[in-house]
């Protein structure tokens, strides 16, 4: 798979993608990997990004895979933490991460809504 973009050199950088055990997340991470730059795998399913892990070394890369739930601040700083550990620095960052907040736009009077209690933002309250 590698140089499959010739011009798209990456050789000696880090990436760290959040959200990158699949879908868009996974087709960024592979992609960068082919153009040389080692990957920090980051997303809450250790399967997932453990697949992904696999998939980047395959094209000659090496990755880190990190379980971590970007709605958490503590534990993406823990990631780019760990990845900055690892891999000595950080080059490039790519939020992949698709998370789902239900919460209404507008209130409407009476309308129930799980997860929202209607008062200030606090992310406990959310489904995610």
């Amino acid at each position: 798979m590698r140089n499959q973009i010739s011009d798209f050199k990456l050789d000696g950088k880090v990436a760290i993608i959040f959200g990158g055990g699949r879908g868009i997340g996974r087709a960024i991470s592979l992609v960068l990997a082919d153009a040389g730059a080692n990957i920090s795998v980051v997303g809450r399913t250790a399967k997932y990004i453990g697949e992904t892990a696999d998939l980047v070394r395959q094209c000659g890369s090496e990755a880190l895979a990190i379980s971590a739930d970007v709605t958490h601040e503590e534990q993406v700083q823990e990631a780019a933490e760990e990845t900055i550990s690892h891999f000595g620095k950080i080059d490039i960052l790519c939020s992949s991460a698709g998370i789902q907040i239900e919460n209404p736009v507008v209130v409407i009077p009476g309308v129930k809504m799980p997860g929202w209690d209607g008062g200030e933002k606090n992310w406990d309250n959310y489904n995610h």
